[in-house]
């Protein structure tokens, strides 16, 4: 006899017999040894008293497997038991045609996970007496999400849900949870909120609408800033990194923000991007009191990415001794950097005192009791930060100092640093010589920044000590002719998966590489000019790219392992004497020299 479980599919009572092909149309298997129901097609309930799904298992899984659709009159899925888990990463329709009261999903008397799923339902999401965990999982609902009984806890998420009834997240009691996801709850009900009915909201996201806006616990309700009814609540994600929090702005842009308990403490550096849930953002904006009256001691910009300052943002960092605007900063809000008194050095890179758009008292009381704080600007910029229509005219002591085109490891190089750009002995630049020494290890600070970035005409790197750079995507990057040379070993590696990840990247420019020992990991790719490698030792190379110029090899040992050989784009010339070269890819249909326009091979 046939083994019969309490699940019933479109009408279909699953068995031991049908289990494998439960409808004969492959739209649904069920797994007794795993509990698992697995919906690969399209279900459509026979008729307006059934269910597409309906049962009383416990530790039910509901796996998604292929796009699908669950169409019914009455609610799609019922089940009346512990634990039910919907998860699978394919898309999951479900449409009920009867009353506003129908629900896409009821679970009865337990528990319902929504886990790594994508779901999108023309109706409601009810609970009875259990708990509704959302995770991982993007949700959309025309409808609402109900629980009778229990708590609500959406984590790392995007949900989405539009009521016309009543509240669109409607508790009778509980707690609603959002931790790290994007919530938008929307109702058109007039004597109700969007949220509302929970004993206490907790949320360790960013509330982007109402601004000013709070889940009141006594009314149970949410409200704007004046009291009113808020119809629409949005929540966006906050979430932290290296010791940072963030709110997200938009799908690939976040705000830095002030943590949700205490403050900033030390030395901070500020990333140009950040990684989250394998996510990269670009760090664009400092929220308003990021670091209000924090104890920090010193603040890192990058140099790209970040526009804005908020209002009050470093307000009463007493901490603070010295701090840079770079040029990529076009806001500075309201009393930024009121009250930091003990400031004693402000640079900044523009040229232009007004492309800072600084608000209202953006720099006032840092010169009192005493203190004078130095201005520091770009020579021959000294009569613009003075004027009398300049945000920086209280600053009665300015220097002027030379800025270059260079950075390392994020840091500008400039008149004032250059015989120390790090401040800790691996990296000084001669001006008269066009010369950068290195003589350390130099890590970049993040994903988008090199190690060494250069536009000037004939920069010289000279590896002076053993040294290593450190990057994500591009270690070295020059927009201008530059000779790396030194006999001290330079180890420069490059942590991204991306096969395209350059060691050594020229934009516009020759690249001369003579008298010096280099072991990279990455590519050395040149566009504009030649490469020309002389007196070299490189190894570890994973691979040598040309833009329609030449490339030398002479009296030198290269060796390249990579998936790129030594190749052009274009028609250039490949002319290798006297050396030792050693090329080796991985892909056999591939030649490990190929497309140049003519080689030339020298003993």
């Amino acid at each position: 006899k046939a083994e019969e479980y309490n699940l019933y599919i479109a009408g279909t009572q699953v068995t031991s017999d049908n289990a494998t092909n439960i409808l004969g149309d492959g739209a649904a298997s069920y797994d007794a040894s795993s509990n698992t129901l697995i919906i690969s097609g399209d279900i459509t309930a026979p008729d307006n008293k059934t269910s597409c799904i309906k049962g009383e298992l416990d530790n039910l899984t509901i796996k998604v497997a292929a796009n699908a659709n669950l169409s019914s009159t009455i609610d799609a899925i019922n089940i009346n038991g512990k634990n039910t888990t919907i998860t699978g990463e394919k898309a999951l329709t479900i449409v009920t045609s009867g009353s506003s009261s129908s629900f896409a999903i009821t679970i009865l008397n337990g528990d319902i996970c929504m886990t790594n799923a994508n779901l999108s339902l023309k109706c409601s999401l009810g609970c009875g007496l259990g708990k509704i965990s959302i995770n991982h999982t993007y949700l959309s609902i025309n409808g609402i999400i109900a629980n009778f009984g229990g708590d609500v806890d959406i984590t790392d998420s995007n949900v989405s849900v539009k009521s016309t009834t009543e509240s669109a997240i409607h508790g009778s009691g509980g707690t609603l949870s959002i931790d790290n996801s994007s919530v938008s709850a929307t109702t058109t009900a007039p004597s109700t909120s969007a949220i509302s009915g929970w004993v206490s909201l907790e949320t360790v996201c960013n509330l982007k609408t109402p601004q000013g806006g709070r889940y009141d616990t006594e009314t149970r309700k949410f409200i704007d800033a004046d009291g009113n009814l808020a119809f629409k609540v949005e929540i966006s994600p906050r979430f932290i990194e290296g010791g940072l929090y963030y709110d997200q702005e938009s799908s690939n842009t976040v705000k830095l923000v002030s943590p949700t308990e205490g403050s900033y403490f030390g030395a901070i550096t500020i990333p140009a991007v950040v990684k989250h849930n394998d996510v990269t953002y670009d760090v664009v904006a400092i929220g308003d009191d990021a670091f209000k009256g924090a104890g920090v001691t010193s603040v890192t910009l990058p140099l790209t990415n970040l526009t804005s300052i908020g209002s009050f943002a470093f307000n009463d960092c007493t901490g603070l001794t010295e701090f840079t605007l770079p040029e990529c900063i076009t806001s500075i809000g309201e009393r930024a950097f009121y009250y930091c008194e003990k400031l004693q050095h402000l640079y900044v890179h523009s040229s232009d005192p007004s492309s800072y758009h600084a608000g209202s008292m953006a720099f006032s009381s840092i010169n009192r009791d005493g203190n004078v704080c130095t201005l520091h600007v770009p020579t021959g910029t000294t009569a613009a930060y003075t004027a009398d229509n300049s945000p920086f005219k209280a600053f009665t002591k300015v220097e002027e100092f030379t800025k270059y085109d260079l950075s390392v490891a994020g840091t500008l190089v400039t008149s004032l640093n250059a015989t120390d750009v790090l401040g800790d002995g691996v990296a000084s630049y001669d001006a008269s010589k066009n010369t950068l020494s290195v003589s350390g290890n130099i890590t970049a600070p993040d994903a988008v920044t090199p190690c060494i970035k250069s536009g000037i005409e004939g920069l010289t790197i000279n590896v002076t000590a053993p040294a290593e750079l450190k990057a994500t995507d591009q270690a070295i990057y020059l927009s201008n002719a530059a000779t790396i040379t030194g006999s001290s070993l330079l180890t420069i590696s490059v942590s991204s998966d991306d096969d395209q990840a350059t060691a050594i990247f020229q934009k516009d420019g020759d690249i001369y590489v003579t008298d010096a020992n280099l072991s990279a990991v990455g590519l050395m790719w040149c566009i504009g000019g030649i490469i020309d490698i002389t007196n070299t030792t490189i190894s570890d190379l994973g691979g040598i790219y040309c833009f329609s110029d030449n490339l030398n090899i002479t009296n030198s040992t290269v060796s390249v392992n990579g998936t790129h050989g030594i190749g052009i784009v274009g028609f250039g010339a490949l002319r290798i004497e006297n050396s030792t070269v050693n090329a080796t890819i991985p892909d056999p249909s591939m030649s490990v020299i190929g497309l140049w326009g003519a080689v030339t091979l020298n003993r």
